[in-house]
């Protein structure tokens, strides 16, 4: 069979290098302290070596492949999310990481939060979690509703900000290819602060604020918003009511993760009441909002578009 060659001269063909690139994209740990191209390599060498030695090589989707590289395959296969458990005697840790790929997924943290992770998204933390800390690591989209815990306040790593709560709902979006990292709150309190500084130095957000975070520019902009807005993908819907066609936009930016410029002026004073299914392409909510709002719109690349 074609994985009894793959063993025997210890290469891999140009799809094992295509997978080893999505499991690195599906798994990559954002501290970047865990390598998932590592596991990968380091496990790929175990096989061959025995399989000189004379030992079995069990088949790649087995569950006994206590490795990143076999969760990840597993999940690309299923074409939904999973638990990874990824074992690392070296660190002595060992990381849970839920992933969204297609589509967006519900489920509950150890101390009782609820998340829902957007699609293309994942959420990382180790066994420590509830113990002795409630830090997670996110890559891409997430909506939490926190238990409360005074004694151990509950901290999602996104980047290079920390964005820290005892209990309370908010959205994050930290997408590795976008130039910001928004977050919405919609109650209770968070406070915002860069990796690496005391939580007292950073913005406490109140409901119905949104944090602005350009990794570019290293600045940060607050600005007050309809946190409905930008949190109702969780239920698979954008909602507007009277929304200014701007904010609209924004939104749409957000869950497409599109960049939008306009140059259209009479834009700005038009405002949206709709209910939309995130189902759509953004190019086909673009189209719908021209029957009601007259504009043109071209794609510069595929994920620039500019409205004339």
């Amino acid at each position: 069979m074609e994985h009894k060659s793959k063993v025997k001269d210890g290469s891999k063909s140009s799809s094992d290098k295509q997978l080893m690139e999505k499991i690195s994209y599906t798994t990559k740990y954002p501290s970047e302290q865990y390598s998932a191209e590592k596991s990968f390599e380091a496990l790929w060498e175990r096989i061959v070596s025995n399989s000189k030695s004379g030992q079995k090589v069990r088949k790649p989707l087995l569950l006994q492949w206590r490795t990143v590289a076999a969760a990840a395959v597993l999940a690309l296969l299923l074409g939904t999310s999973a638990i990874y458990l990824i074992n690392r005697q070296s660190f002595n840790t060992q990381l849970t990481t839920y992933a969204a790929n297609e589509k967006r997924e519900q489920f509950t943290l150890p101390d009782g939060s609820l998340v829902w992770l957007n699609a293309m998204s994942s959420l990382t933390y180790d066994q420590r979690f509830g113990k002795e800390n409630r830090k997670v690591s996110l890559i891409g989209g997430a909506y939490f509703e926190v238990t409360n815990n005074k004694e151990k306040p509950f901290i999602v790593r996104a980047n290079n900000i920390n964005i820290q709560v005892l209990g309370t709902i908010f959205d994050v979006a930290a997408y590795p290819d976008q130039t910001n990292i928004v977050t919405t709150l919609l109650e209770g309190s968070v406070q915002v602060y860069k990796q690496g500084l005391p939580a007292e130095e950073g913005v406490r957000l109140f409901p119905n604020q949104q944090l602005v975070y350009n990794k570019i520019k290293d600045d940060i902009a607050i600005q007050n918003v309809d946190s409905r807005l930008f949190a109702s993908w969780k239920d698979g819907v954008l909602l507007f009511d009277q929304t200014p066609i701007d904010d609209v936009f924004s939104v749409i930016e957000h869950n497409y993760h599109v960049q939008i410029t306009s140059t259209n002026r009479q834009l700005h004073e038009r405002k949206i009441t709709g209910r939309f299914s995130t189902d759509y392409t953004h190019a086909e909510l673009l189209e719908i909002l021209q029957k009601v709002v007259p504009f043109s719109f071209i794609s510069i690349s595929g994920d620039s578009i500019v409205l004339y």
